[in-house]
C-alpha cells in the first residue's frame, strides 16, 4: 500500500483509538444560592414586593458589570502522541489511585488509628463528660431517643463525606486572598449557581471546646457576619444536633431573608471535627412577618488541629444556599463567595475579644 508524503512505507497494524483525556478533577454535585428561573415560591407573601423591583435590578447596564467577571478555559482536547511500533503486549486492568492526603505540619497530632476512640469519647475529651443541655422546647427528634451515637453518625454519614469533599482543592477556582482567607467558587454540574468556600488558620488557645462553641453559637454570628441582623439557638442537643435561625439583610429593593437549618457533629480519625449544616424545617418556627426564608442545601465546617496541643487549626466555611424570591441568579452568585470572608471577620472580632476590645 501507498505510504503518506514524508513517512517510508510501514507494516500496516490495526489503528489505536486515540487516548481519552479524563479531567484531572471530577466536580461534585452541588448546588448554590439562588432559583435558577428566578420562579416565585409561596413560602412569603413578601416576595410579591420584589415583583415589582425585579426590572430595576436586573437592568442591562447591571448585567453588563457581570460578564466582566474573570473565566478560566480549560483546553481538555484529546491528544495523539506519535510513539515508535511496539510490540503489542497483553492490557493490564489499571489499578486504583491512591488518595494523597496534603502534608501535615511537623506538630500536626500523630496518627490514632491504631487506637481509635469512639465518637463519644472523642466528644468527652475535648467538651466534657456532660453533653450539651437541651436549649430549647423543640420536640427532640425520634432519631435521637435512646440511640447509640455511633449508629446515629454511620447513618448520617454521607453528610459528612460531601462536607469533607468540599473541604479538598478538587475543582475549586481561586478568587482571591483577604487577611488571610483563601476565597474559592466553584461551578456546580446541572445548575445555575456557584458554591462558596473559605478557609484559613486560626488560633484558639482554648481547644477545639472553644473553636466550635465560638462559631457555631447561632447568637454570636452577628459580630462576624456583616449580613447578619440576629441569630437564634432553637434546640442544642450535641452531640446529637442543634437547631439555629439567622437572619440576614439582603441589597437594597429585596426583603431581608431568613435561614432555618439543622448541624451534626463527627470526629474524624486524625482528630479534625467536621459539622454538616442542612436545610430545617419544623411546624413549630414559622416565617418572620417580611421575610422570606431560604434553602440551604449543601455544606458546612470543618475544623482540622494543626498541632499537638489542638490550639491551631485549619477552620473550612463552605456551602450552597438558595436565596428563593425573585433575586436574580447572576446577584446570588455575586453575593455567595462574600460569605467565606465571614471567617476574617470572625478573626477580628476574636482578636478584639482578646483585648477586651469587643
Amino acid at each position: 500500500s501507498s505510504s503518506a508524503p514524508g513517512f517510508r512505507a510501514i507494516r500496516a497494524l490495526p489503528a489505536r483509538a486515540p487516548e481519552q483525556h479524563c479531567p484531572s478533577a471530577e466536580r461534585p454535585a452541588l448546588v448554590t444560592m439562588g432559583n435558577g428561573l428566578c420562579s416565585p415560591v409561596t413560602n412569603s407573601s413578601s416576595v410579591e414586593d420584589e415583583h415589582s423591583a425585579i426590572a430595576q435590578v436586573d437592568s442591562p447596564t447591571m448585567l453588563a458589570e457581570t460578564k466582566t467577571q474573570d473565566t478560566t478555559i480549560i483546553d481538555d482536547k484529546p491528544s495523539i502522541d506519535l510513539k515508535p511500533l511496539e510490540e503489542k503486549k497483553p492490557e493490564v486492568p489499571k489499578a486504583e489511585v491512591p488518595k494523597v492526603e496534603a502534608p501535615k505540619p511537623a506538630d500536626a497530632p500523630k496518627d490514632t488509628s491504631n487506637s481509635k476512640k469512639t465518637q463519644m469519647e472523642m466528644f468527652t475529651h475535648h467538651f466534657g463528660a456532660k453533653a450539651e443541655d437541651d436549649v430549647g422546647k423543640l420536640v427532640r427528634r425520634p432519631s435521637t431517643v435512646g440511640a447509640d451515637l455511633e449508629q446515629y453518625v454511620e447513618k448520617h454519614k454521607q453528610k459528612f463525606a460531601d462536607v469533607l469533599a468540599l473541604e479538598s482543592e478538587a475543582g475549586w477556582t481561586y478568587v482571591k486572598t483577604v487577611d488571610g482567607v483563601n476565597v474559592y467558587k466553584k461551578a456546580v454540574e446541572n445548575s445555575d449557581f456557584i458554591c462558596f468556600k473559605g478557609q484559613t488558620e486560626m488560633e484558639f488557645p482554648k481547644g477545639m471546646n472553644d473553636a466550635v462553641r465560638t462559631v457555631l453559637q447561632a447568637e454570636n454570628r452577628p459580630q462576624f457576619d456583616d449580613m447578619c441582623t440576629e441569630g437564634v439557638t432553637h434546640q442544642n442537643l450535641m452531640p446529637w444536633y442543634r437547631v439555629t435561625q439567622y437572619f440576614v439583610n439582603m441589597p437594597a429593593l429585596f426583603n431581608p431573608r431568613e435561614t432555618l437549618t439543622t448541624g451534626r457533629a463527627c470526629f474524624m480519625d486524625d482528630g479534625a471535627m467536621v459539622v454538616s449544616v442542612e436545610n430545617f424545617v419544623d411546624p413549630q418556627i414559622p416565617i418572620r412577618a417580611g421575610y422570606v426564608r431560604v434553602k440551604f442545601i449543601a455544606g458546612g465546617y470543618v475544623f482540622r488541629p494543626l498541632n499537638e496541643a489542638c490550639t491551631k487549626f485549619r477552620v473550612t466555611w463552605t456551602g450552597s444556599i438558595d436565596p428563593q424570591g425573585w433575586i436574580p441568579t447572576w446577584l446570588a452568585n455575586l453575593v455567595a463567595p462574600k460569605q467565606a470572608l465571614t471567617l476574617a471577620k470572625l478573626r477580628v472580632w476574636l482578636e478584639s475579644k482578646e483585648k477586651g476590645t469587643a
